[in-house]
């Protein structure tokens, strides 16, 4: 088994310091809105991509009238019989990533040394959101798998921001085509690796997500993620050449998975446009459980995070999720009352009580 043993935080959202240890199986942390049950949990997922899922900047991160930010999370491997000392720290000018001796210079060669799924009242915004939300579901979790990946869309973006501020800075009749064919080729190059995973995560994922969609609702939905790319590989070479005169216009990149969207469909209808509130929270289960199964069957090195879920769903969907947190893996539940947990969850977990400043 895999877990998080100890964590320690200094300066680190609301917590000045505060160093807590977990149990290997099932962790509840409880205490009043705004006490730092959410930023001890962010903390955790720190630990797995070296970025909050609250999509904060690091500075934002610092506690108030302090100058740097440090977690350190200490990591049992039992299978390999070995700890791991994992230190991320932030101190205004630059970030530090360090596993025992190791210093990494780049997060992408970081990421991927253990998994996270993390549900929370944000992921509606998964489905009623914008393509972005979408963008960064497909991203960070192609990235914890692949460590390739992230550095491809690295570079991507780097190269995107390149030819956007190409655009800006020139005209349709004054521009340097030698240049803008360059910018062309390496963004080609690496657009398609994106779009290849983007559609190979998403096939290998559906069999999981329609198995369990109908297990929550009884038979009744089929949940399906369809990959909307804005252009298919095989076009993309011509079209973002095609679209050069258009881009010099618009004075930015039309074309690439900067663009791409997914579609989630129920009962093959648009979730966004015809789902209720409960089909919606079915979709979204569905599709983080089938995320949580299809990483385990590769690497079982992973930890899930329930940041105050089981209050937002009613018994059948409850039940589904209590399926996911008995696969054997650490787990860390957020709640304000324990008394929306379900009485099997609580008898078997570590209660963490937090007071001010997150003190038990």
């Amino acid at each position: 088994m895999f877990y998080l043993k100890k964590l320690k935080l200094t300066n680190f959202r609301c917590y000045t310091q505060i160093e807590q240890e977990f149990s290997p199986t099932k962790n509840i942390i409880i205490g009043e809105n705004a006490i730092g049950k959410t930023s001890l949990v962010e903390a955790i997922y720190f630990l797995c991509f070296g970025k909050s899922f609250r999509e904060a900047k690091d500075i934002d991160i610092i506690k108030t009238n302090a100058e740097f930010y440090n977690i350190k999370g200490e990591f049992v491997d039992e299978i390999k019989k070995a700890n791991d000392n994992v230190i991320i720290g932030y101190d205004k000018k630059c970030k530090k990533i360090q596993k025992n001796q190791n210093i990494y210079k780049n997060l992408s060669e970081y990421v991927g040394y253990f998994k996270s799924i993390i549900f929370s009242p944000d992921d509606l915004s998964f489905i009623k959101g914008g393509p972005i939300e979408r963008r960064k579901f497909l991203d960070a979790n192609i990235s914890q798998l692949d460590s390739k990946y992230l550095k491809n869309l690295i570079e991507y973006k780097k190269i995107l921001k390149q030819r956007n501020e190409f655009l800006k800075n020139s005209t349709l009749e004054n521009y340097n085509k030698d240049l803008l064919t360059i910018l062309n080729t390496s963004l080609v190059e690496r657009a398609k690796i994106i779009i290849k995973a983007r559609e190979e995560l998403i096939n290998k994922l559906n069999p999981y997500v329609k198995n369990n969609s109908l297990k929550i609702s009884l038979g009744q939905e089929i949940v399906e993620m369809k990959y909307k790319p804005n252009t298919e590989v095989v076009n993309l070479e011509k079209n973002i050449n095609a679209r050069e005169k258009h881009d010099l216009f618009m004075q930015t990149t039309t074309v690439g998975p900067h663009r791409d969207d997914i579609e989630i469909l129920i009962n093959r209808q648009d979730a966004a446009i015809y789902g209720s509130q409960g089909q919606i929270k079915t979709a979204i289960l569905a599709i983080k459980l089938g995320l949580t199964e299809f990483i385990k069957e590769n690497d079982n090195k992973i930890l899930i995070i329930l940041d105050d879920v089981f209050s937002e769903l009613d018994i059948d969907r409850q039940k589904a999720l209590l399926q996911m947190i008995n696969l054997g893996n650490q787990v860390f539940i957020t709640t304000t009352d324990l008394n929306s947990i379900p009485l099997e969850v609580v008898g078997e977990s570590k209660i963490i009580k937090l007071g001010k400043e997150g003190q038990q």
